[in-house]
């Protein structure tokens, strides 16, 4: 049986944090915020690596909270959906 998938951010070849939240057979679904937050589907994660907060992997809920409260960019519909699930529920990377 395969793992479920753990939702994280990472960082892009540019610098840009990505919320990596779902894989499917063959991409995976993320939050882009480059200059509008939008989803984008990616066929690979290689090159990018993981947003470490105080030595520690950057928390899903809190990347969400902030994107979806505390910046002035547009946010698709979609993309709000998903920042509002993400808050909503308890990540198992970040406790119970």
């Amino acid at each position: 049986m395969k793992s479920p998938f753990v939702p994280r951010v990472l960082i892009d070849h540019e610098g840009h944090p990505l919320i990596i939240f779902g894989q499917g057979r063959l991409f995976f679904t993320a939050i882009a915020t480059d200059t509008n937050i939008r989803l984008v589907q990616l066929d690979t994660l290689r090159g990018l690596r993981p947003a470490i907060y105080h030595g520690e992997p950057y928390a899903v809920r809190k990347a969400a909270s902030f994107y979806l409260n505390h910046t002035g960019r547009e946010i698709t519909k979609r993309a709000r959906a998903v920042l509002r699930g993400l808050v909503a529920r308890k990540l198992k990377q970040e406790g119970t």
